[in-house]
């Protein structure tokens, strides 16, 4: 593979900050690295994100995970706070049925108090390819309820299906990782695609893998450019 010689030097335009989130109530998806080599595997994560000032601590859900062609390595399927029912198996559409009848950790709640709060997580292991692909992972709510009051079983569950904000998340597989253009060569516009990257907060610039966008990615990925590709 061809590569050209290229510094970093007056690339770094911005400074970096930690992968933001919304703050509606809704989903993240995490994927820990969102970038892979065929073999590799990452981590996938769910987790559910609500408003503590609309409703006390319990919420409920029902959704389905949909993913796209060649997530065939998804696997290891388990859920991190297992309220509810067997959360399934992916199906030859390729959707995974996501049911959870509590999530815990809002205002006044014991226990966990984290908000979001995880209650999914797979791992993916990348399939090998000579050219870069994409997968993508997206959630399907059917039902979202947020309780106004906690005493005891009075619960009263409201419906806040219509302002679930749903998310969407995509894991790459690429067999040279700093040819971000996919033209098969190391070139100065690979360059010009991670400041692009960079620069919209994209989490595919996060090379280094800490979760934050820093001058580490910057070296982190001419690192990978300098090591070349297959």
């Amino acid at each position: 593979m061809k590569r050209a010689q290229v510094s970093l030097c007056g690339l770094f335009t911005s400074a970096g900050a930690a992968l933001g989130q919304a703050s509606l109530d809704g989903y993240n998806i995490t994927i820990d690295p969102p970038v892979l080599a065929p073999g590799q595997t990452a981590t996938i994560t769910i987790l559910g994100r609500f408003d503590p000032a609309a409703g006390c601590a319990l919420a409920s859900l029902s959704a389905d995970l949909l993913v796209s062609q060649h997530a065939n390595g998804l696997h290891d399927l388990r859920t991190i706070r297992p309220f509810g029912g067997d959360p399934g198996s992916v199906d030859p559409a390729g959707v995974r049925p996501l049911w959870v009848q509590q999530l815990t950790g809002l205002a006044g709640e014991p226990g966990d108090t984290r908000n979001p709060i995880p209650f999914w997580q797979a791992e993916f292991t990348a399939p090998d390819t000579d050219r870069p692909l994409t997968i993508v992972l997206a959630t399907r709510t059917w039902w979202f309820t947020l309780n106004t009051q906690c005493c005891g079983h009075c619960f009263d569950p409201v419906s806040r299906l219509d302002e679930v904000e749903e998310a969407l998340a995509t894991i790459t597989v690429t067999a040279c990782r700093a040819d971000l253009d996919g033209d098969g060569e190391l070139t100065p516009f690979d360059f010009l695609a991670f400041q692009n990257l960079f620069d919209a907060g994209d989490p595919i610039a996060d090379f280094d893998g800490d979760g934050r966008l820093t001058l580490f990615d910057f070296l982190a990925f001419q690192n990978a450019f300098d090591a070349g590709c297959p």
